[in-house]
């Protein structure tokens, strides 16, 4: 027994080297309980995957260049030469161009390649519930020795699939996206706030004094739109409040309007298919009123019909979906924008559907039924204000996927429908241009057994940066997001 006293004192404290023993397996343990962890969370729920191809671009990017254009400097990626369908030895960067202002050839020689998405992928959303219509999954391909593939669902077991003037067709009714689909799929093609340099976008913005039909607005002569226009802001006020402000798709070195076609800068150049054109479009905006009591009328085309939305401005009026050619009001709402307050506006007219969403909330909805032939399009958007005076910011155009043949073997649901079998889907890249999916397939239909799981969330994408004198490829933290 040994003495205690004042002054005397008792250690319980361990010598060093047991203590650095303790110190390292304590680090061991739990080491491998975090592996451990991990391992079973991987078997029973959650898998990374590497995207490799750009066949799901934009919505996923395989391994891939990016740079910013040097005429407008809007944020350009190209997918590399291992992407889709092609099998040539072309080179994609040689040709590639911006898809904002047609910049043509971006110099991609001192860029390095960085490689594809990574996913996490939740292994049993489909044990369960079954796969649904426009989400992604990932699932072995039984036509490419099983390889794991992420496409988009768009037919379900026994349907007959038809794609049809670039929409799809489902036993031979049109399908329609609803706004959180819309958003998933929409492919940019303008915005207004990547300026070239040395002269703006004078030439795309344009103006029309006189009140036009739905016909004579996209043939007519059109006026110089400077009063409109400041820099990335589009502005309309009393001196020339009433005139319709148009967007047109004019291209810089070539001088001349032109078009709107399915056109995908990450594809770069030399694809083997003819572009097609088309015809669905949507819109996205900010918009302060700085009046009250009268209106925004806001117009998409689609090559056969001009649906306008009106939004009222502090006005006991309701905002409402017009038919421009006939004045038909198809859809209306109490709801109204305020003035002094900027209000974020979406406006889509995909699928033959007329949807308008203020603020995140969808107000309005019209369908139009199907129709065969439709123009080409070159002006796709008009606008002006009726007794008010508006801001209009970070303004931006898209289009929908144009679903179609692209060549080659491309033939299944694309000249005539195709019937899938009672445990069979539908699947397709939102590349639509440079993707190998179910159109190519000996046979479309996937069954269900080959289906691993869901996208859950995008967690590594990569990117290259500099630190000092190094560069390195590192995550891009904006990109990182769920998957819809």
């Amino acid at each position: 027994m040994t003495p205690e006293g004042p002054g005397v004192e008792t250690s319980t404290a361990a010598p060093p080297e047991a203590s650095r023993h303790s110190l390292l397996r304590r680090f061991i343990e739990t080491a491998i309980l975090f592996i451990s962890m991990i391992a079973i969370v991987r078997a029973i729920a959650l898998e990374p995957f590497g995207v490799p191809t750009g066949s799901m671009a934009h919505t996923l990017v395989g391994n891939h260049k990016a740079c910013h254009c040097p005429r407008c400097g809007y944020p350009v990626v190209v997918g590399s030469a291992s992407n889709g369908t092609s099998k040539s030895t072309r080179d994609p960067y040689r040709r590639a161009s911006c898809p904002n202002c047609g910049e043509s050839p971006l110099r991609f020689d001192a860029v390095r390649e960085c490689i594809g998405d990574r996913l996490l992928v939740d292994k049993n959303v489909f044990e369960l519930r079954k796969p649904r219509r426009w989400e992604v999954a990932v699932f072995r391909c039984p036509y490419d020795g099983n390889k794991p593939y992420v496409k988009r669902i768009v037919g379900l077991p026994g349907e007959t699939v038809l794609l049809r003037n670039g929409d799809l067709v489902i036993n031979n009714a049109l399908v329609r996206k609803s706004i959180d689909e819309c958003r998933a799929v929409r492919v940019e093609l303008f915005d207004n706030n990547y300026q070239p340099a040395d002269r703006g976008w004078r030439q795309r913005w344009r103006t029309l004094p006189q009140e036009p039909t739905s016909a004579d607005w996209q043939s007519a002569m059109l006026n110089v739109a400077d009063a409109f226009v400041n820099r990335s802001e589009l502005q309309v006020d009393e001196q020339n409040a009433d005139a319709w402000l148009i967007y047109r798709h004019w291209l810089l070195d070539e001088n001349q309007e032109a078009h709107l076609r399915d056109d995908f800068g990450y594809n770069g150049g030399d694809l083997p298919h003819r572009l097609n054109t088309v015809h669905d479009f949507a819109i996205e905006f900010d918009l302060q009123a700085e009046r009250s009591n009268g209106s925004v009328e806001v117009a998409l085309w689609d090559g056969h019909d001009e649906i306008c939305a009106i939004l009222s401005v502090d006005s006991a009026r309701r905002t409402q979906l017009v038919h421009a050619r006939t004045g038909e009001v198809l859809s209306a709402s109490e709801s109204h924008l305020r003035s002094g307050q900027t209000h974020r506006v979406e406006y889509y007219f995909f699928d033959r559907r007329a949807a308008l969403v203020i603020d995140g909330r969808q107000v309005l909805t019209c369908d139009l039924p199907e129709v065969g032939h439709r123009q080409p399009v070159s002006r796709p958007f008009r606008l002006r204000g009726r007794d008010v005076s508006l801001t209009i910011r970070n303004f931006r155009l898209f289009r929908d996927i144009h679903y179609g043949a692209t060549g080659g073997d491309c033939r299944n649901g694309v000249y005539e429908p195709w019937p899938l079998g009672p445990d069979e889907y539908f699947l397709l890249g939102d590349n639509s241009a440079n993707s190998q999916d179910s159109r190519f397939w000996t046979d479309a239909g996937v069954p269900e057994r080959y289906f691993m799981g869901k996208p859950l969330l995008l967690h590594q994408p990569s990117q290259w940066t500099h630190v000092r004198n190094w560069e390195i490829e590192c995550i891009d933290l904006k990109r990182v997001r769920w998957i819809r």
